[in-house]
C-alpha cells in the first residue's frame, strides 16, 4: 500500500510545506531536508541580528545545493566545521559574518556555482576562492577597499549593485587581472532621475560590459543625463531599462536633449541588445528608444516588454514612432513582448528605488 502511494509530502505546496516544518523542533526541521535540498531563512528585518541555529545546518550540510539567508548572524566558524560540499547556490543578504569566516565558508563550498552577497554587514575585502564559481553578484554594505578573483578561474559573470564603480576602477577592480573567462560585467544603478544619484564629471570605465538602468522618463535633463552616462561605459554590450514612468509628461518638458550619437562610443562599436521593461510609450520613452535606434550601429536587437496586453495595431504605432528617425543597422530587430509581472514589478522597484543609494 505504502509503496503504490509513494511519497506524497513532496508534492505539497512550498508554502505549506514551510508552515509544516516552522512547527518541528530544530533537529526534526533540518532532517527534512532530505525531502528538499533548498533551504531558505528569512528572519525578521532588526537591529540585533538573530543567530543562525547552528543545528539546522548540522544536520542537512550534506544534502543542501540551494541556500539563501537573510537577516541574521552567522557563526564565525561555519565554513569550518560545516562544510557546505554539495551547494551549487549560495545568497546571503544582510547577515553578519566576519570576512575570514565568509571566505572560509566559499572555500568549503566546493561545488559552488553561483554567489549572490547583498548588503553583508562590513564587508570590505572580497576575495573568494572557488573553482567551480561561475556567477558573483555583490551589492556592498560598505565601500568595498579590496577585490580579487584570482581565485575563481572559471568565474564568467560578474554583477554590481549600486556600486559606485568609478570609486573601484581603476585601483581596486582592475580589468586586467579578471579571470579569462570573464564575458560579463554588469552594473546596476540607482534611478536616474534621483537627488541621491547625482552624476559629477566621471572618467570611462572600460570593464562594464551590461548596464542597468532606471528611469522615469521624466523631462529632457533626465534623456540626456542617461545619454551622458552611456558615453561613460565605451565597450558596453548590453543596456537594460526600467521604465518607471507613472503619468504622461508634456513633450515640452524634453526640447532639444539629444547629443551627437557618433561621439558615444558604445553607440559606435559595441551595443548590440537593448531591452526595455515596462514600457508604455510615454514620450520620453519613445524619444530616447529612438534615438538608440538610429544611433547603435552595432545594433542587433531591441525588445520592448509592456505590461499591457496591446492589440497589433497599437503595437505596430509604436514600432512606426520609435523607426521613425531610422535605424543605424541594418541588423537591428524591434520586437515586443508581453509580461504579466511586469506592472507589479514596476511598482515594488520605484518604491524600493526611493531609498537606494550608491556605495
Amino acid at each position: 500500500m505504502e509503496a503504490e502511494e509513494g511519497d506524497r509530502i513532496s508534492l505539497l505546496p512550498d508554502c505549506l510545506l514551510g508552515n509544516i516544518v516552522s512547527l518541528l523542533p530544530v533537529k526534526n526541521a533540518a532532517c527534512t531536508m532530505r525531502i528538499d535540498d533548498s533551504l531558505v531563512l528569512k528572519f525578521v528585518p532588526h537591529a540585533a541580528h538573530p543567530p543562525l541555529p547552528r543545528d539546522l545546518l548540522r544536520f542537512s550540510a550534506n544534502v543542501l545545493r540551494h541556500l539563501e539567508l537573510h537577516c541574521c548572524c552567522l557563526d564565525p566558524q561555519l565554513g569550518v566545521t560545516l562544510p557546505l560540499h554539495s551547494l551549487h547556490y549560495l545568497h546571503l543578504s544582510n547577515v553578519v559574518i566576519p570576512e575570514t569566516s565568509l571566505h572560509s565558508m566559499i572555500a568549503g563550498c566546493l561545488a559552488l556555482r553561483k554567489l549572490q552577497l547583498f548588503r553583508v554587514h562590513n564587508l570590505r575585502r572580497l576575495v573568494p576562492c572557488s573553482r567551480n564559481l561561475v556567477e558573483v553578484y555583490i551589492r556592498p554594505h560598505v565601500p568595498l577597499e579590496k577585490v580579487s578573483f584570482s581565485g575563481t578561474p572559471n568565474l564568467e559573470s560578474i554583477v554590481l549593485l549600486y556600486a559606485d564603480i568609478w570609486r573601484l576602477c581603476p585601483d581596486i577592480f582592475v580589468k586586467d587581472a579578471l579571470p579569462p573567462k570573464v564575458r560579463k560585467v554588469a552594473l546596476t544603478l540607482p534611478m536616474l532621475h534621483s537627488p541621491n544619484f547625482v552624476i559629477t564629471p566621471k572618467r570611462s570605465v572600460s570593464i562594464i560590459t551590461t548596464l542597468i538602468l532606471n528611469m522615469k522618463f521624466s523631462d529632457g535633463e533626465e534623456l540626456r543625463k542617461a545619454a551622458n552616462m552611456l558615453s561613460l561605459f565605451p565597450c558596453l554590450q548590453v543596456l537594460q531599462i526600467w521604465c518607471l514612468a507613472f503619468e504622461w509628461t508634456d513633450k515640452h518638458a524634453f526640447g532639444q536633449w539629444q547629443p551627437a550619437a557618433d561621439t558615444i562610443m558604445c553607440l559606435n562599436e559595441h551595443l548590440k541588445y537593448v531591452e526595455l521593461h515596462g514600457y508604455y510609450g510615454t514620450i520620453g520613452e519613445v524619444q530616447f528608444a529612438s534615438f538608440l535606434m538610429a544611433g547603435a550601429k552595432a545594433l542587433r536587437a531591441m525588445q520592448i516588454l509592456h505590461g499591457s496586453k496591446l492589440r497589433d495595431e497599437r503595437i505596430n504605432t509604436m514600432k512606426s514612432l520609435i523607426l521613425k528617425g531610422g535605424k543605424a543597422s541594418s541588423e537591428a530587430q524591434l520586437s515586443f513582448a508581453w509580461r504579466s509581472d511586469i506592472p507589479t514589478v514596476r511598482e515594488d522597484l520605484d518604491s524600493y528605488l526611493r531609498q537606494v543609494r550608491i556605495i
